[in-house]
């Protein structure tokens, strides 16, 4: 006796036809036209990808943040040159 088991239904309304098919394509060259396998592909694909991809974003601004922060700092401090007499030039307006 062959038993039908209870699995879960996903129903998708207003998908773009164009989509549709690729999907639907892509499930069946990629899958045997196992559309829940095709679907686990995609969503786990586009997890993967976006978590390194976010924290690669967050450790570039961060770095971005840490140099504008430096050179706020180093505006604020005097600079002085040594003259070839000997005096010393310089400070905030470079005088």
């Amino acid at each position: 006796m062959i038993e039908e088991r209870n699995k879960p239904m996903l129903s998708i309304n207003r998908v773009p036809s164009k989509t549709l098919q690729k999907f639907l394509d892509y499930s069946k060259e990629e899958f045997c036209d196992d559309r829940g396998m095709a679907l686990k592909d995609l969503v786990d694909y586009r997890f993967n990808n976006d978590i390194p991809m976010l924290l690669e974003l967050i450790a570039n601004m961060e770095l971005r943040i840490k140099t504008l922060e430096t050179k706020d700092t180093k505006k604020d401090e005097k600079t002085y040159v040594k003259m070839l007499d000997g005096k010393l030039r310089g400070g905030m307006n470079g005088k």
